[in-house]
């Protein structure tokens, strides 16, 4: 299981807890690569990183309309 926090100072007040089930899929590498911005790219030239897929189980969080909340 994973957990992932996301804060957007930029649309404050605004934050996301994701949690999920992470695996490995060396099949989706190309694919996540591909679409990923240049500055990410940037960080992994060589192309050695290994797509990690998130099946995700919940969302929680808050943002200017007020609470979030999904669960799968």
């Amino acid at each position: 299981e994973v957990s992932l926090a996301l804060f957007d100072p930029e649309s404050s007040p605004f934050m996301l807890s994701i949690r999920g089930t992470a695996r490995v899929d060396a099949s989706q590498n190309d694919r996540m690569y591909d679409a990923m911005i240049q500055g990410e790219r940037d960080y992994d030239p060589d192309r050695k990183g290994v797509a990690i897929i998130i099946d995700v189980t919940s969302v929680r969080g808050f943002g200017a309309e007020g609470p979030i909340e999904q669960s799968a």
